[in-house]
């Protein structure tokens, strides 16, 4: 059990902890020089049963909140202490708000310094608690009057300590491994020692982990748990790693976690509660210090849900962080202004690395409502019902800190339909796939019946006559499913339904199949109307109408104002393309090498790729392209 000190500056805080366990928590030569705790303590308190408690003393000046805020994330009690002679001060409400806000539930009183005033000003003090009493988990909570020096009321707290050690029920060892680093240093002969608050999972010795959000993997060489040497520290300790990096590689803000965590995140979705007493609203884009774990983060606050957050309220919004940050869902939160004088909000993590675009659409906002529900079976069914495209579980499972265990009994209590997209598989409700396939074939007979000369529609028109519209990456995978099951075929760019055949003339025909032959005869140069104009002997003008009249059909795709190519060419420079991306996955590949392998000219290139980027074959970035996806997805050669 880890139990953490909280209260006013020179309310006795260490005093109390050193005369629980013997140890002086405060170790920096300047606390020393002082009398004034700077940074956290800790210390140890072994039973006589055998069990050992372990204490986080924090320290109690204004200007030291973000260490306290460091050190109190991840306890399971909390001890308020209030000075008998001073009573409530400032820092007492704040440090309040900074545990109720972090999700401590559970906690006693602590009145300081009875030696120091009679009975009459303690009768005071405990008839202004009782009636103030705190509106959080204190209310109702038990009250100790001590005195570190007297020893007065030390025993009575003593046993109640005891008392909540022999019946406290351990945090699930469920999920990965987890520690926020509130502490780093280096031992000689040892090397690097990292301590912190374990928040869930397990870690052994010899376990291999990561830093995050740095993402430098670490191996654990040896571990301390509540001060004792162990081979395993689960959930709920205080432990000390011994990790093999130097100490200037890791911080106190940083995480040791299981590599499977791992995933730094510039923004995330959250529900903020600004306090009641706040002076005024929270403005959508103000900015804050974000304390989260034991790291102390500035970003900026963006309201979901309208523009600005009341006193006393709380609403939907998404943080913006400066830098990058390690956090999942469920971890808590405290705000506080840029000067870092005064604490006025708290939060949940709900969506970590959540979207950009479109976060504040009442349909995102219904996916964060769920999201914010406990994650089990029933959670994700109703996020799959409530989202047409779906949701990845491994990315579920990793923002909620599931174990493989968890996991695979959602995906077996689950029905779903996977669908593979370029940066995900996702999973479909089984209804919501139906009533696409039926969407689409309806909207595909429409098209045949209006247009009997078209041989389909493309992926971009075929997208367009669905309501609601969706996003062009799902759908895109949507359909490549929709042609493997045989629900629909391509005939070069246009899809159409099983069997249809375009309309076409017998004279244009066997205009086509002339044109064929001379674009062949080009190889996958296509050539320019005009030289096609001369080769057929007829007009410009007519060819113009003529290769419209075909593109529209599908026998031909337009490039360019001059340029027509065959599905066959197309599908060829795709291939290409798909093959040097392949050769060079990382950077991609430039036009020039394009062009040097396709034996086109500079300007045809460009244009060429200019149209592979349009139609969703690959994306540029700077004077490279990268592939979005497999080019007989969107390329086949037409059959004769």
């Amino acid at each position: 059990m880890i139990v953490a000190t909280a209260g006013h500056v020179d309310h006795g805080k260490t005093s109390l902890v050193k005369t629980l366990t013997g140890i002086d928590t405060d170790r920096l030569p300047e606390e020393k020089r002082r009398g004034l705790t700077i940074d956290l303590g800790f210390a140890y308190l072994a039973l006589d049963n055998g069990t050992r408690i372990g204490f986080v003393d924090v320290p109690g000046h204004e200007r030291f909140i973000r260490n306290m805020a460091a050190g109190v994330g991840a306890v399971d009690y909390a001890l308020l202490v209030i000075a008998a002679d001073d009573g409530i001060m400032p820092q007492t409400h704040e440090h309040l708000t900074i545990l109720t806000s972090l999700g401590v539930t559970s906690g006693a009183i602590i009145v300081t310094k009875t030696d120091l005033v009679d009975k009459e000003r303690l009768n005071q003090l405990l008839a202004e608690l009782e009636a103030s009493a705190f509106p959080s988990f204190l209310s109702g909570a038990p009250v100790f009057c001590v005195s570190s020096l007297s020893g007065e009321g030390i025993e009575a707290l003593t046993g109640h300590l005891a008392s909540l050690a022999a019946s406290y029920q351990r945090r699930p060892r469920e999920g990965r491994f987890r520690m926020a680093v509130d502490r780093v240093f280096s031992l000689k002969g040892t090397g690097t020692i990292v301590t912190g608050s374990i928040s869930c999972g397990t870690v052994q010795n010899g376990e291999r982990c990561v830093i995050s959000p740095q993402g430098l993997e670490v191996r654990i060489r040896s571990l301390r748990v509540n001060g004792l040497e162990a081979t395993e520290a689960a959930a709920g300790h205080r432990c000390a790693l011994n990790i093999n990096v130097s100490a200037d590689m890791v911080r106190r803000g940083s995480w040791i976690v299981a590599p499977e965590v791992h995933h730094p995140v510039e923004r995330a979705d959250c529900r903020i509660r600004l306090t009641p007493g706040s002076e005024k609203p929270i403005r959508s884009g103000a900015r804050a210090h974000i304390h989260l774990g034991t790291a102390d983060i500035v970003a900026s606050i963006h309201i979901l849900e309208g523009r600005s957050l009341p006193p006393g309220e709380d609403r939907l919004a998404q943080l913006v962080f400066e830098q990058p940050v390690s956090c999942l869902a469920g971890d808590r939160f405290v705000l506080r202004d840029l000067s870092a004088t005064s604490t006025f909000a708290g939060g949940l993590v709900i969506d970590p690395g959540a979207p950009a675009r479109g976060r504040a659409r009442p349909e995102r906002l219904e996916i964060l409502e769920l999201l914010a529900k406990p994650p089990d079976a029933d959670a994700f069914r109703a996020l799959l019902q409530a989202n047409p495209e779906g949701a990845d579980l491994a990315r579920y499972a990793w923002m909620h800190n599931l174990g493989d265990t968890e996991r695979e009994r959602i995906a077996a209590s689950v029905p779903t339909i996977d669908l593979t997209l370029p940066s995900a598989t996702v999973a479909l409700d089984p209804q919501h796939w139906q009533d696409l396939v039926l969407n689409v074939t309806e909207s595909l007979k429409k098209w045949h019946d209006t247009r009997p000369e078209s041989p389909g529609a493309t992926l971009a028109e075929l997208r367009a006559c669905l309501v609601p519209r969706p996003s062009l990456q799902f759908f895109a995978s949507a359909i490549a499913r929709m042609l493997a099951e045989k629900r629909l075929e391509r005939s070069g760019a246009w899809l159409h339904l099983l069997g249809h055949k375009a309309r076409i003339s017998d004279t244009d025909q066997a205009r086509l199949a002339e044109l064929r032959a001379l674009y062949r005869s080009f190889g996958t140069r296509a050539p320019m109307v005009s030289e096609a104009s001369d080769a057929l002997h007829i007009s410009e003008e007519d060819l113009h109408d003529f290769l419209a009249r075909m593109a529209r059909r599908g026998h031909v795709t337009q490039v360019s104002s001059t340029r027509y190519f065959l599905a066959e060419q197309l599908a060829s420079l795709a291939g290409l393309a798909e093959r040097l991306a392949s050769d060079h996955p990382d950077a991609g590949f430039t036009a020039q090498m394009f062009r040097d392998h396709s034996d086109l000219g500079r300007n045809l290139t460009i244009e060429i790729l200019e149209f592979f980027d349009l139609a969703g074959l690959t994306i540029r970035k700077d004077n490279h392209r990268t592939l979005r996806r497999p080019a007989d997805e969107l390329f086949t050669a037409e059959t004769d």
